[in-house]
């Protein structure tokens, strides 16, 4: 059985692995030079980059394979994450007080992250356009934000805007009490 390959041609798909090798190593197809549609041909992901030909995104960043090597330069097999792990869920911030956001940063995120402030799946404002990302900035509550629940942070590179998190953690928004 030669899988509707071409029985004369070594690598039918011209991927850069033998056939034979797709069908009994690797489970790919040997008809389709990119198993996965991750932008990277079969051969590459198991000879140069070392990632699944069967999986679009190996480490399961939300970024795909071929993204990665390609648009973004960050390794597919390591993951890139950003997350954001302050506000703690159920926090309560006050109207002109400062607080503290944080977040971990995982693999090629890059050196620059952009932080906003939304409301439930609403966008409500910019904190910072552009920020050094250290895991770690400071912001006072202004204002013209409006009291209530279901805040969130929202947190994205800016060199691989793909990379992004919006907090689990949802938080409030109260007013000072007056003196």
């Amino acid at each position: 059985n030669t899988h509707g390959t071409n029985p004369k041609k070594a690598d039918t798909d011209d991927d850069g692995l033998s056939d034979g090798a797709e069908v009994n190593t690797h489970g790919t197809n040997p008809k389709k030079a990119d198993t996965d549609d991750d932008g990277l041909s079969d051969g590459d992901e198991v000879n140069v980059y070392g990632t699944d030909p069967l999986d679009r995104d190996t480490d399961n960043d939300t970024l795909l394979d071929g993204a990665e090597v390609n648009v973004y330069g960050t390794n597919p097999t390591e993951p890139d994450l950003l997350i954001l792990v302050k506000p703690e869920d159920g926090a309560t911030w006050k109207i002109g007080e400062k607080y503290s956001i944080r977040w971990n940063s995982i693999g090629g995120v890059g050196e620059f992250v952009r932080i906003e402030l939304w409301r439930d799946s609403s966008f409500v404002r910019k904190i910072k356009n552009s920020t050094a990302n250290d895991g770690k900035s400071n912001w006072k509550v202004p204002d013209d934000v409006e009291p209530g629940d279901g805040y969130h942070i929202y947190i994205q590179s800016i060199a691989t805007p793909a990379i992004d998190d919006i907090g689990d953690n949802s938080f409030s928004v109260k007013r000072k009490r007056a003196r």
